[in-house]
């Protein structure tokens, strides 16, 4: 889905963007923003979201892989 959005997009404005990919550390290095984040599995990335008390709603808008 990041893939998908065309650069002048990326990240989507006004929310956390999440990535879910097998290399998150080299994936935030190359596309380095304060509003996006990255996560090896979905479960992660919902824990970590979860925990936090500034997400008020989690909305997953793609992943045909996801475990």
């Amino acid at each position: 889905t990041w893939d998908s959005l065309p650069l002048k997009y990326r990240p989507l404005a006004d929310r956390i963007n999440v990535v879910i990919t097998s290399t998150p550390e080299p994936f935030l290095a190359s596309n380095p923003h304060p509003n996006l984040l990255a996560f090896s599995s979905f479960i992660e990335a919902l824990t970590s979201l979860s925990a936090r008390d500034d997400i008020g709603e989690i909305i997953n808008i793609g992943g045909a892989t996801l475990i």
